[in-house]
């Protein structure tokens, strides 16, 4: 009887996921909240339960050349989207550079202003993430983490006794849009450059005030724009680069489409990203040009 019961509920369980294939399309990393309201009625799920039985989904995502290592990360907002997240791996570059699912997951929710409340992985998370997730105001009691296969648990319970912004008196949130009081002409002509200092002016980077933007084109004539992320631990930090990587990836571009880049940096700053956007840029799409703006 308890062996039957453990088939019916494995069948069940591969019947969503098979049937969910068809409504999540490779390369699909943000689902707004009329979608996320289709896909619980269609296949009878709860929120949570649906984070969890998209997490494979996520995970075919992944671009991970070194470790071969497919990780996936869901997230739900205050506003109801659903965004996923997986891991990015670069050859030929410090492994530093190497991007987590939760980060993925978070920047993107990052660059949209919208707060994950909400996010269910293949594995718990690294201690990396949890330092990475941690800079998020009150993070540490509200975020509610669901890993496959295990109990529940509050970012609390698994970073305890944590650092960050609130150990450094920072009140400045990350979901909050910022003003670093950059000046960007209005007659600047050229629009990469304008969106490179609007980018670094948004950056988050209350530690270092190393404020940073970065556009990238891709050969359609597309602009996908990343700011800097710090964190309190300076580790986990995210480049405007990475960021706005992540913005490409999510929208099923291809590193070798990279055509141009524009970086935006205070000259004075104690952290700077040129040189680290050429090493990763010569890895990954050669024959892109980089141009760098000094603030």
């Amino acid at each position: 009887m308890f062996l039957s019961l453990i088939l019916c509920s494995l069948l069940s369980v591969f019947n969503s996921y098979s049937s969910l294939i068809d409504d999540v399309p490779v390369g699909k990393f943000v689902f707004n909240k009329q979608e996320v309201q289709n896909l619980k009625a269609k296949y009878g799920l709860g929120t949570e339960k649906l984070l969890l039985e998209l997490v494979p989904l996520a995970k075919r995502n992944a671009r991970p050349p070194i470790s071969n290592y497919y990780v996936g990360a869901v997230g739900i907002s205050r506003t109801g989207k659903i965004y996923f997240g997986n891991n990015l791996e670069f050859r030929s570059v410090p492994i530093a550079q190497t991007v987590h699912a939760e980060q993925f997951l978070f920047v993107l929710s990052f660059l949209e202003y919208d707060r994950l409340d909400k996010i269910a992985v293949s594995a718990e998370p690294c201690g990396h993430c949890r330092q990475f997730l941690n800079e998020v105001k009150g993070a540490a009691k509200d975020l509610k983490v669901l890993v496959v296969g295990k109990k529940p648990r509050y970012l609390g319970s698994l970073l305890p006794e944590p650092f960050g912004p609130d150990n450094l008196d920072i009140d400045i949130s990350i979901y909050s849009k910022r003003d670093n009081k950059i000046k960007i002409d209005d007659k600047e002509k050229d629009e990469m450059v304008r969106f490179a200092l609007m980018m670094a002016n948004e950056s988050y980077a209350p530690y270092s005030s190393s404020y940073s933007g970065v556009v990238i084109k891709t050969k359609d004539g597309n602009l996908h724009k990343g700011f800097y992320i710090e964190n309190a631990a300076f580790n986990p930090s995210i480049s405007p680069m990475i960021a706005a990587i992540i913005k490409m990836v999510s929208l099923g571009y291809p590193y070798e489409d990279i055509s141009q880049v524009v970086l935006a940096e205070k000259k004075d700053a104690p952290v700077k990203h040129e040189e680290s956007i050429r090493t990763l840029l010569k890895a990954i799409s050669p024959k892109a040009k980089l141009r760098v703006v000094k603030i």
